[in-house]
């Protein structure tokens, strides 16, 4: 009896917070379309569990329509949806590119514009007021997750 009633209580607690996080989503999505340009603090976090790698490094990306600004420790990206530039601070190395829309792995605009369709999500919990903490896993396998 104890069990059937802690199982039912613990599906309605999972429910209940895939539910926060599929509205708090909703809501990022939705405010991402009412501003004209937004700046964005990150965790960037590389982890390559078959060769033993794991980094993580804080961020800051600004996007004014499809144009964005990626920075990072030991790299800046900038892109004006026609030139990309990544700027190597370690090397003093600066690549130049054109940008081309259909080899864009990971781009900012669609970090901002999730959807239920393209991930999984898993609500962690609230960090402060103003931060919650939701885990974003691609639904598909992918070279980027």
């Amino acid at each position: 009896m104890y069990k059937i009633i802690v199982f039912t209580l613990l599906s309605n607690f999972i429910f209940a917070q895939n539910e926060l996080a599929k509205n708090l989503l909703k809501n990022l999505n939705h405010q991402t379309q009412l501003h004209k340009n937004i700046t964005v603090k990150f965790e960037f976090i590389l982890e390559n569990k078959t060769q033993n790698i794991y980094e993580k490094e804080n961020g800051i990306f600004i996007l004014e329509k499809n144009n964005f600004r990626i920075e990072l420790e030991n790299q800046i990206i900038i892109n004006n949806t026609e030139t990309q530039w990544i700027y190597i601070k370690d090397i003093n190395e600066l690549q130049i590119m054109n940008h081309d829309p259909e080899e864009d792995l990971i781009s900012p605009k669609k970090i901002l514009t999730i959807s239920e369709e393209d991930y999984k999500y898993n609500y962690i919990g609230r960090k402060t007021e103003n931060i919650e903490i939701i885990d974003l896993f691609s639904k598909e396998s992918t070279e980027f997750m």
